[in-house]
């Protein structure tokens, strides 16, 4: 049996988490999504970020990394 997605990315009930470009069926991908608390600018404790380029990437990746709270 698979690992369920929830598991593979440590989501949890209450995590603060952004999502960024996100497909229209990320929902779906998850067999129990969690109850997150969405936050679009403030700090968080995850960040799923669909980059469209390689160079995308490389342009937001330093500021997406200063909003993860370290543990």
């Amino acid at each position: 049996m698979a690992t369920p997605l929830e598991k593979k990315l440590g989501l949890k009930d209450g995590q603060r988490v952004s999502l960024i470009d996100v497909p229209d069926y990320y929902e779906n991908l998850f067999t129990s999504f969690p109850e997150i608390q969405l936050k679009s600018r403030a700090t968080v404790e995850l960040i799923h970020f669909f980059a469209k380029s390689q160079k995308e990437l490389i342009q937001k990746l330093p500021k997406l990394k200063k909003r993860i709270v370290q543990n």
